[in-house]
């Protein structure tokens, strides 16, 4: 018989970055004693709520909070993965939207990370031009991740997406 020795707790924190004008959503993923999980979990509530959430020593926080900007560059040779974005947790049905600009004047096409119906990573067509596109997520948690593929055929060109 398994008996658990700890839990694993999920807290989605707003975390205001005063060098970036906005609120960024990060999700935190603390382990610890199922016995002190009560406790864990008022600390990071009323850590959150004093805005210093990011202080606490359990607090992992992703490489992008949810909502930030993240710089890639997509390949000239074939599509290039960027480094993670934020971590989602899905729920049945859930569809994650990206939404990515390019910063070149080179054309680009992307895909957008998601999650098929055996929750399954696949990678989407989130297409050629800037815009919002919707992929399937489902009922998973993971990074989100984007890939670009150059249409230059000789170099690689510059793309922001929001994680």
């Amino acid at each position: 018989m398994f008996i658990p020795t700890g839990v694993l707790i999920f807290a989605s924190l707003s975390v205001w970055n005063p060098d970036k004008p906005a609120v960024s959503l990060i999700l935190v993923l603390v382990f610890c004693p199922v016995s002190e999980a009560p406790a864990v979990v008022k600390q990071i509530q009323s850590a959150d709520a004093a805005g210093k959430a990011q202080k606490l020593g359990q607090v992992v926080a992703p490489l992008a909070g949810c909502g930030e900007n993240v710089r890639s560059l997509a390949g000239p040779f074939g599509y290039a993965t960027s480094v993670q974005g934020c971590a989602v947790i899905g729920y049945p049905g859930y569809q994650r939207e990206y939404h990515w600009y390019k910063e070149s004047d080179v054309s680009i096409c992307t895909h957008g990370k998601g999650f098929n119906s055996s929750n399954a990573a696949t990678w989407y067509n989130t297409g050629c031009q800037d815009g919002n596109w919707l992929v399937p997520w489902g009922n998973t948690l993971a990074y989100t991740q984007m890939q670009g593929l150059s249409l230059s055929g000789a170099t690689g060109a510059a793309y922001v997406w929001r994680a």
